[in-house]
């Protein structure tokens, strides 16, 4: 004999799974080369000086910072290939971090091969040195993020020398920078 149907079990045989919405905002799939950190991004809304002053500061190629962040400058690579560019945050002209930005397919090789190239090179270095905690020797080679755009970035020894208001500055600050990169790109397709 079928066991009873209660409202309870009526319920959950009609039950659809629920569907899930994707955000409408865009997302920036951001990878950390040195330790594989992988996390998306959502754009936030900047005060339009903010916006100015960082897309002022790509078109000149760098520049440096007021206030908490003026021990610090940016330098934007030139644009030689579309649908990547590359960025380096400095601390009194010492390399920190460095940052390359992908919003096409065909240029995300070249882009990824830019990374790898610093993250190697810091690699070769740090084997002549002490063990330093920034650099984290992998166990497999880094994979290119799979979704695009993207950010990969690279953190250099000098970043440890932060203090941790001036990590939160930069981190936002070279999340700013990545969008505002991704929004001044040309279109390609």
């Amino acid at each position: 004999m079928p066991a009873p149907i209660t409202r309870r079990g009526a319920l959950k045989s009609e039950r659809k799974p629920a569907t899930y919405r994707q955000s409408k905002r865009p997302a920036l799939h951001y990878f950390t080369l040195n330790n594989g950190a992988i996390k998306d991004l959502h754009r936030h809304p900047l005060s339009r000086r903010t916006a100015a002053t960082l897309s002022d500061l790509a078109r000149r190629g760098g520049g440096s910072f007021a206030g908490i962040l003026s021990a610090f400058s940016c330098r934007v690579e030139p644009a030689l290939e579309v649908g990547l560019r590359a960025f380096w945050f400095l601390r009194n002209d010492a390399p920190i971090l460095f940052g390359v930005a992908c919003w096409d397919p065909g240029a995300a090789d070249e882009a990824f091969g830019m990374a790898e190239r610093v993250y190697y090179d810091l690699l070769l270095q740090s084997c002549c040195a002490p063990a330093d905690p920034t650099i984290a020797l992998p166990d497999h080679a880094p994979a290119m993020p799979a979704r695009l755009p993207w950010l990969v970035r690279v953190v250099l020894p000098a970043i440890k020398e932060l203090q941790a208001r001036e990590s939160i500055v930069l981190d936002e600050l070279e999340r700013c920078l990545a969008w505002t990169l991704l929004q001044e790109a040309p279109v390609t397709r």
